[in-house]
């Protein structure tokens, strides 16, 4: 826990060394991986409910349904740690994993 929490900061520490200002929404993907359709689409709209932006697609690299979620919000680590402590939940409420959290450029 201890570990992960200094890793969403120091993800957090290298966006504001790229010019992003952390105060500011920025567009996170968040990358859930499945091992049928069906488990990807219905944890996709679970997760369009709650406003993220889902999309539904084989992962040839993991040969898994991956339902790639994103939301704009405020990338503070305690934030991130929140929403992925979500995420696992549902993947595993749906059979699924849930594997990690990125953003775009800094530019966005």
């Amino acid at each position: 826990m201890a570990q992960q929490k200094r890793a969403e900061q120091a993800a957090v520490n290298q966006l504001k060394a790229h010019g992003s200002n952390a105060d500011e929404p920025h567009p996170v993907e968040f990358f859930l991986y499945f091992p049928t359709e069906w488990d990807a689409y219905v944890a996709g709209t679970q997760l369009m409910n709650l406003q993220f932006q889902v999309t539904v697609r084989w992962s040839e690299s993991e040969e898994k349904w991956l339902c790639l979620a994103t939301k704009k919000l405020k990338p503070t680590s305690e934030r991130l740690s929140e929403v992925s402590h979500f995420m696992e939940d549902l993947a595993v409420g749906n059979s699924g994993e849930y594997d990690r959290w990125g953003t775009s450029s800094a530019n966005d």
